[in-house]
């Protein structure tokens, strides 16, 4: 009799073990590595604030791909500018209070519809790391934006006459270059100091500017510019 309860514990410790080992196994897979340990809630503020810390309030269907490779598919993906954070939900659908943080690293990037935002560290005191939008990459130099909500404190109103002002999110805009070993220079609005920015070819360069009638300052006209250097 005592044979068959040994028996019958060991078998139970067995398949216990063997369960543990899976769900341990489960817990390792890397189907998370995109994911950092922090969740935060979703934002709520919309009616005590003007405009916005996220460059879209909703959640967008969109893909997160780390080394290249598409780690997680048509979730709900939503960039925090104010916080460098790109929320995650992997029910877009999902009435969740809070959301998951996609790791910020440079080998993780995302696609929000058709907007790729790629992560940057720092490499200067003017810098600091977070999220760029992807305008376009070549095999000479990539350009890419920067956006950046500044928050403005709202003021009482101090008499009758006058109404309170609500605090509100400013938006901000930069433009960033790149080469192929990915250092960032910040653009500044002068054409001068756009063009300058080409280390060669600027007689092909010059004549397309002409020929195509581009303002360099503008960010479409640039963008077309630097697709042209980079089909030379």
């Amino acid at each position: 009799m005592k044979k068959i309860q040994i028996s019958l514990v060991a078998i139970s410790v067995f398949i216990c073990a063997n369960v543990f080992s899976q769900n341990a196994t489960d817990l390792d897979q890397p189907n998370n590595e995109y994911l950092s340990s922090i969740t935060v809630p979703i934002f709520t503020g919309e009616d005590k604030y003007a405009g916005s810390p996220y460059s879209n309030e909703k959640f967008q269907r969109g893909n997160v791909f780390k080394d290249g490779k598409l780690v997680a598919n048509n979730v709900g993906l939503r960039y925090n500018v104010k916080k460098e954070n790109i929320e995650l939900k992997k029910d877009i659908n999902s009435s969740n209070i809070v959301a998951n943080v996609v790791s910020p690293s440079e080998d993780i990037y995302v696609k929000i519809l058709n907007d790729i935002y790629v992560f940057f560290t720092s490499q200067s005191y003017e810098m600091r790391d977070g999220y760029y939008l992807v305008l376009h990459e070549g095999e000479k130099i990539n350009l890419y934006k920067k956006e950046m909500k500044e928050f403005i404190e709202g003021k009482k109103s101090i008499n009758t006459i006058t109404r309170d002002i609500s605090p509100s999110f400013k938006n901000r805009e930069y433009l960033f270059v790149a080469d192929s070993y990915k250092t960032l220079t910040k653009l500044s609005n002068s054409r001068k100091a756009r063009f300058n920015i080409f280390p060669d070819s600027k007689k092909e360069l010059k004549n397309y500017i002409k020929d195509k009638r581009l303002n360099i300052s503008k960010e479409a006209d640039y963008l077309k510019l630097i697709k042209y250097y980079n089909s030379l």
